[in-house]
């Protein structure tokens, strides 16, 4: 076995259980779900499964999306990151517009499009990465300069964490900047930018 198949096959090992524990943890899930939920969903829509059944339904469109985008090629996705991001800051600032964002327990998070409700927030965490993945490997020889390196990145997560503490979403914000730091220094990035940054 050449060492190209062994890398290909720990590679595929790797995705195989990732799916696999992402499977059965979405699956604890729906079980803690149901275990609360039951009372309040007999109280508003006269059966104990509301809950849990509109969740099973949303694991199963988000298997179907796993499995559709996992067999698209991810250069695909560097080509898309800018479009994906800049329509993800979109639903970001559509929150806080009236009749578009719902305003819920205490928070600004969600917009409604006729029956579904979308949290922008959870959208930007994947179109950010995928934004800034693409961006670090299109600046590799300019991480280390202040103006070219640091600085467009440091505006950028300013306004996505500055639109989401709006809402707020503290949880998300620390998700975001930890991330962002974590690509920053596997990009090697200097330390220095990236402790001074988070």
């Amino acid at each position: 076995m050449s060492l190209s198949d062994f890398r290909n096959k720990v590679n595929a090992r790797g995705d195989y259980w990732l799916f696999v524990f992402g499977i059965v943890l979405a699956l604890i899930g729906l079980m803690m779900i149901l275990s609360s939920s039951v009372v309040i969903s007999f109280e508003r829509f006269n059966t104990n499964y509301y809950y849990v059944i509109r969740q099973s339904i949303y694991f199963a469109v988000a298997i179907v999306f796993f499995l559709i985008t996992s067999n698209i090629n991810y250069r695909y996705w560097q080509t898309k990151a800018v479009a994906l991001l800049i329509i993800s800051l979109v639903f970001l600032l559509a929150v806080f517009i009236p009749g578009i964002g719902l305003h819920l327990s205490g928070a600004q998070r969600w917009i409604s499009l006729g029956p579904i409700l979308i949290q922008p927030s959870e959208i930007i965490k994947l179109t950010f990465v995928l934004y800034l993945a693409a961006w670090l490997e299109s600046r590799r020889g300019y991480l280390h300069h202040l103006s070219e390196g640091l600085l467009p990145f440091a505006i950028l997560l300013l306004i996505i964490v500055f639109l989401i503490i709006k809402q707020p979403d503290m949880g998300t914000v620390m998700i975001i900047t930890l991330v962002a730091g974590v690509m920053f220094y596997l990009a090697e990035a200097p330390m220095a930018y990236i402790f001074g940054g988070l």
